[in-house]
């Protein structure tokens, strides 16, 4: 969770109160223009994207890290993340459709916007990739195969 702060006070400043910010981002995600996914720094600077980077951080890495102790996906990743546009669109996409599901619908359109470049980037990569490249595509079809449970699933709220 330091390690997603640090980025964020870096890279942006974020604002701190989170029912703030989920109520913010209900009223105005799906009507703002959204950063484009092609320059992941940039990206940062948008407030609500920094929070999905941040969400993704603390909450959804460590699903992933469970079994692992150097916790790459919620420290490796992260970085990686920054200087990669297809890694960035998976956390933000996956951030934001868990976010659809649990707390702000409006995200949605967070989600399929960085879904749509990912998997638009993943079918462009050339089958001579170098390793790292292709490290990179697997960690982000992992990330994706979770968005699409997540997108498959229904909430009932009412219970």
């Amino acid at each position: 969770m330091l390690f997603g702060r640090s980025i964020l006070r870096q890279v942006c400043s974020a604002p701190a109160d989170e029912k703030a910010w989920r109520h913010q981002a209900r009223c105005r995600v799906a009507s703002v223009k959204l950063p484009s996914p092609a320059d992941p720094r940039r990206a940062l600077c948008s407030r609500d994207i920094a929070r999905f980077f941040q969400h993704y951080v603390a909450t959804l890495a460590p699903w992933y890290d469970l079994s692992d102790a150097s916790m790459v996906f919620g420290t490796r990743l992260p970085r990686l993340a920054l200087d990669s546009p297809l890694l960035f669109s998976a956390v933000i996409a996956l951030s934001a459709m868990q976010t659809t599901k649990t707390t702000s619908p409006a995200a949605k359109a967070v989600a399929e916007l960085y879904h749509g470049h990912c998997v638009t980037l993943l079918i462009a990569l050339d089958s001579n990739a170098d390793l790292a490249e292709r490290e990179i595509a697997l960690a982000a079809a992992c990330l994706l195969r979770t968005y699409e449970i997540l997108d498959g699933m229904h909430v009932n709220k009412s219970q």
